[in-house]
């Protein structure tokens, strides 16, 4: 697992390639760069749309697996979430794979997340239990501003973050849509 200063580095990064609104791809490890890119997305975007597991970058469990400056790692991603759900322009959609009420006894934020889901800021939805696929669907997450970030190992949170793809994002927006139209709002 990387180091704070590690992560800020990758930050900056993921900045500077962002900016030149030039398409690029940047690889993600492990669950540390999960959690940046995960920043990232929030300091950049007004609107996110997420398919995962069970919402594991919002929870405390996550950052108790990683070794290192899970403190601070934690405290950056609750810092920009927590400005990105004060603009009332932001929306957050998320769809859970495998969805239990579990999932709020240990949020990072739980009272700001379940006020802005009372608000309709923060819309959960979980996938259809009959639906007998959603274990083979990459998790994806991707934003208004065209940053797409794409799963390949679900256990170990490896990634790809693309920037300004067209396609790619269209894709994810499309299979993002599809798996909307088979899950069912959790209030």
């Amino acid at each position: 697992m990387a180091t704070f200063t590690e992560l800020q580095a990758y930050y900056r990064i993921l900045h500077e390639a962002f900016i030149k609104e030039k398409e690029s791809y940047h690889f993600n490890h492990d669950r540390s760069h999960n959690a940046t890119v995960m920043q990232f997305m929030f300091d950049n975007s007004t609107e996110i749309n997420m398919f995962c597991g069970q919402l594991s970058v919002l929870r405390e469990d996550f950052y108790n697996h990683i070794a290192e400056d899970s403190t601070l790692i934690k405290g950056a991603v609750i810092n920009s979430l927590n400005k990105y759900l004060e603009h009332k322009d932001s929306k957050f959609s998320i769809i859970i794979e495998d969805y239990s009420d579990d999932i709020f006894k240990n949020l990072i934020c739980k009272n700001l997340f379940t006020r802005k889901i009372k608000e309709g800021q923060i819309r959960l939805y979980q996938l259809n239990e009959d639906f007998s696929f959603k274990e083979d669907i990459n998790h994806f997450c991707y934003t208004d501003t065209k940053i797409t970030r794409f799963e390949e190992d679900k256990t170990q949170h490896s990634a790809i973050c693309i920037f300004h793809n067209e396609k790619y994002y269209s894709l994810m927006k499309k299979n993002f849509n599809i798996l909307l139209s088979i899950a069912k709002e959790i209030n």
